[in-house]
């Protein structure tokens, strides 16, 4: 890689040298195709230069315009786009002179001599002190005539500073207003300490009554909430009564339901129960007691009841002896 430095935005010439693919000798006969030249800007996309390399005999030239000079860092790869006839190379490019620049400093710019900084001085040295006179407000500035009794020889502070006695006696005619100020704010209706407890009582009363407020509610709560306890254990007691009364009158124990406590209707309604087709809980029981307990006939085809007095269940039976139709009688 070939480095180089070069100003942002200024066309510029880059001479560089090539390689042959062993990487022993120069190449000194290259030739740019068109494409062989390319530049990359800030990281951005690859693209083709728009000059092509020149052979300078043993080495190499290329003009870079100065829009593809507008970078902070650019990259140019010469390769061979062909069948190699040198080494790739790549050539670095650093700039200056510009805020987009790698170096924004302007390495162009004449750095002026110690003699010339000296002559600007004392050129301007004096216009620079009005200036500054002009913006500092006129008590701050000491007239001409003070400045003997200021400075003595050779820049020697003559000023004699306060003894002792002239600072106390300072303090002692300054002290009592000093005092008397002091006081005063301590005093003062609205921020003075006066102002500041009649604050602080009413801020005590206030709480006071808060609190108090407070607390009334906390008590007519607990009053309430205990009216609420007596009024729902009132009714609590009446749903156990109701209770009571229904477990005596349907006969329960709460557990098990006593034989004594269904009435005859309610026996019947459920033996009259259909349980299947037409057929009601009382009559399958019927045809039941037939089937296992009743005589049979007609090579047992036909079951009657235990008082013999009906057939329950008369079956028809083909020759297999199934059956392939029955007649019930449950009444």
């Amino acid at each position: 890689m070939q480095q180089f430095l070069r100003k942002y935005g200024v066309q510029t010439t880059i001479h560089f040298v090539l390689y042959e693919v062993d990487g022993v000798d120069l190449r000194v006969n290259a030739v740019d195709a068109g494409a062989d030249c390319t530049i990359t800007k800030d990281e951005g996309a690859e693209t083709t230069c728009a000059n092509d390399f020149a052979d300078e005999g043993t080495g190499y030239s290329l003009v870079i315009s100065a829009t593809e000079m507008e970078f902070a860092e650019g990259m140019i790869y010469i390769v061979d786009s062909a069948t190699k006839q040198w080494l790739d190379e790549v050539l670095k490019i650093e700039t200056y002179g510009h805020a987009s620049a790698m170096h924004a400093m302007d390495l162009d710019t004449t750095v002026p001599t110690v003699g010339e900084i000296q002559a600007e001085m004392e050129e301007n040295a004096a216009s620079i002190l009005d200036s500054i006179s002009d913006l500092l407000p006129a008590s701050t500035i000491a007239a001409a005539s003070d400045i003997p009794a200021m400075v003595g020889t050779n820049g020697a502070n003559t000023t004699t500073p306060p003894t002792v006695g002239e600072i106390q006696t300072e303090i002692e005619e300054n002290g009592a207003s000093l005092l008397d100020t002091i006081r005063d704010a301590i005093q003062h209706g609205t921020y003075g300490l006066s102002a500041i407890e009649t604050l602080v009582d009413e801020l005590e009363t206030r709480l006071s009554a808060a609190r108090a407020g407070y607390l009334d509610n906390l008590s007519a709560g607990a009053v309430a909430l205990a009216s609420a306890l007596t009024t729902h254990d009132g009714k609590l007691d009446t749903v156990d009564g109701n209770v009571d009364a229904i477990l005596l009158d349907t006969g329960s124990d709460g557990v098990v339901l006593k034989a004594a406590g269904l009435a005859a209707d309610a026996v019947d309604e459920i033996l009259d129960e259909v349980i299947e087709g037409t057929i009601t809980f009382r009559q399958a029981m019927r045809l039941c007691l037939a089937a296992l307990a009743g005589k049979t006939n007609t090579g047992g085809t036909v079951f009657r009841n235990t008082g013999d007095s009906k057939p329950r269940i008369t079956a028809t039976v083909d020759a297999s002896g199934n059956r392939t139709a029955m007649t019930l009688d449950g009444t």
